[in-house]
């Protein structure tokens, strides 16, 4: 199966919440051995300030 795995996450005073990790651990395990790739998405005013919390294995961008 192909295609992308998208997850939008949320923030609160520069934290992303707890179910936004949760989100991403079930998308990186929803991909297993697939050829899906995975985009995380952040709304923020700088959403750069939130690339080292998204950046796990398995997310591609």
């Amino acid at each position: 199966m192909t295609g992308e795995i998208l997850v939008a996450v949320e923030h609160r005073q520069g934290a992303l919440s707890p179910a936004s990790l949760e989100t991403i651990a079930a998308a990186i395990e929803l991909k297993g051995d697939t050829d899906r790739s995975i985009a995380v998405a952040v709304i923020a005013e700088k959403p750069d300030d939130f690339v080292a919390q998204v950046s796990k294995a398995g997310v591609d961008e």
